[in-house]
């Protein structure tokens, strides 16, 4: 990460002069990303020699998992729309909740699983208590499970408002599962290039309400 995403408390903890000291005494940084090499180089002050781009993987432990025990999406008519991983203010919550209100008008078989923790979840628990149509799974989600949650979801929800790289787009892409996504960081790169899913603009509630609409 080139800074720290907004709302991650933990990672804020870190003092800036810390974190470029390391980069400083370091012999080669690795980023996910050409967008992200050109902003390592301008904002991080690393010369271009020592700069390097190694692309996020799939992280295909997951797959393996699902087609080892057989999990495959319920016979049940939902159309699940998943939320994962840390809940914090850069991963763009809100966002999806408010399309969420009116994509349940349309699709009347909507459910929006979100599952995860994070300081940012605390300013939606009376919304997300009061919708029968919102599935909330707090807390730190097993191996096992996440495996189940990809493997039941219809599409992955990806509203970020910043960020470098995602590992939930990786689970995504190992998994097989379309995703509707915001362009921040090299996320954007990677939906266009693998063709996995819809791209719209961030902080933009309705335009991520009819990209679920068209999925």
């Amino acid at each position: 990460d080139i800074q720290v995403h907004p709302g991650d408390v933990s990672s804020a903890r870190i003092p800036a002069v810390f974190h470029k000291g390391m980069v400083s005494l370091s012999d080669a940084v690795v980023v996910h990303g050409n967008t992200l090499r050109r902003r390592a180089i301008q904002e991080l002050s690393i010369r271009p020699a020592k700069c390097f781009v190694f692309p996020h993987v799939p992280l295909r432990a997951y797959r393996e998992l699902m087609e080892q025990e057989g999990l495959t999406k319920p016979n049940d008519g939902l159309f699940r729309v998943l939320f994962f991983g840390r809940i914090c203010e850069y991963k763009g919550l809100r966002y999806l909740l408010e399309a969420a209100t009116i994509l349940r008008e349309r699709v009347a078989s909507l459910r929006i699983v979100i599952a995860g923790a994070g300081p940012d979840l605390d300013h939606y628990r009376e919304q997300i208590s009061g919708a029968s149509y919102i599935e909330l799974r707090e807390g730190v989600i097993s191996f096992e499970e996440t495996a189940r949650l990809f493997a039941e979801a219809d599409v992955v929800a990806l509203p970020y408002t910043e960020a470098s790289q995602s590992g939930v787009l990786m689970i995504a892409m190992a998994c097989g599962v379309p995703v509707v996504s915001t362009a921040v960081g090299e996320i954007g790169v990677t939906v266009n290039s693998a063709g996995m899913g819809l791209i719209v603009p961030d902080r933009k509630s309705t335009r991520l309400n009819s990209s679920h609409a068209n999925i």
